[in-house]
């Protein structure tokens, strides 16, 4: 059992295209968590639409209304919290996973011996021609190392060891601070060549509008806890 940690605020457009990438998935049984952080939108019912199709496939549908707008961190916690494993991946409204992603670092996880296994990242644009100050041209050319959560299967003790994303972080900088934790704490990960999620920049991209202050703050904080275990 895997279980996919599913963010949802306003993705009703792309989510049904998402949760197809995880039935797709060579290999696995997943538990699919999906949590509603008060978007306008009805994302949550598109995904509920397809709970057929998911117990069909011998996998499992969990759901969780946040109530309000959190912020993703908040909805990956809550997520988290419900999720049980032994495995655990994320997959944020309007990314996909490649067919043989789960095969790929699964094997990487048993034979490694390592705590996470993870892959490689590409773009995809969804809005060619749409004028986006923060998008660069160089996100389309290849693939790019994989420092989004998207892009890894942990073991499910993993979560308990680094503790709760950071809530603070709203503005898609919670997994910047969630790698340099994980590196502090010397959990061992490897790395692989292959591509285990496809990003989608579009218009309505809220990652790609991250503040650069909480930027910051995430590496501010890696360094106070390297003084305080120094």
């Amino acid at each position: 059992m895997i279980s996919v940690i599913l963010p949802l605020y306003n993705g009703e457009r792309f989510v049904e295209a998402a949760v197809r990438s995880i039935l797709d998935q060579t290999v696995g049984r997943f538990q699919i968590i999906a949590v509603d952080d008060g978007g306008t939108e009805p994302t949550l019912a598109r995904v509920e639409a397809m709970r057929e199709a998911i117990e069909a496939g011998g996998h499992h549908l969990d759901v969780v209304v946040q109530g309000c707008n959190s912020g993703i961190a908040a909805a990956r916690n809550a997520g988290a919290a419900i999720a049980e494993g032994p495995y655990v991946s994320w997959l944020d409204q309007d990314d996909l996973w490649p067919a043989e992603r789960t095969a790929t670092l699964l094997q990487a996880l048993e034979t490694s011996g390592a705590k996470v296994a993870r892959g490689r990242m590409r773009f995809t644009d969804l809005s060619p021609g749409v004028p986006r100050p923060w998008v660069r041209d160089i996100w389309f050319r290849g693939d790019h190392p994989g420092y989004v959560l998207g892009a890894l299967l942990c073991h499910l003790d993993v979560l308990a060891r680094m503790g709760p994303l950071d809530n603070v972080l709203r503005g898609g900088y919670d997994d910047v601070d969630w790698f340099m934790r994980l590196r502090q704490a010397q959990v061992p990960v490897v790395d692989l060549d292959a591509v285990t999620v496809i990003r989608s920049i579009h218009e309505s991209n809220q990652s790609g509008r991250g503040r650069n202050d909480e930027l910051l703050q995430a590496v501010r904080n890696h360094i106070q806890r390297s003084r305080e275990t120094a």
